[in-house]
């Protein structure tokens, strides 16, 4: 199963929104990589700021959670 653009922005958002904890994020950017493997990149601003966060998600709409290098 593959998601639609669209799909991929609405399901990155709500899932940055909640690991970051913040309601004001936008997104900003978009970008379909295929090296090392499919993925698409998800950038996003915290409103009125350059604070800058991303999300990382595989075509079938799988979010990439981040791991820290203690939980590898």
């Amino acid at each position: 199963m593959k998601v639609t653009r669209q799909e991929v922005v609405e399901l990155a958002l709500y899932w940055a929104m909640n690991f970051y904890r913040d309601r004001s994020l936008e997104v900003v950017g978009l970008k379909f990589e295929i090296q090392p493997l499919r993925f698409w990149l998800i950038m996003f601003n915290k409103a009125g700021t350059n604070e800058a966060f991303c999300a990382v998600e595989l075509p079938d709409g799988t979010i990439v959670e981040p791991q820290d290098e203690k939980g590898m």
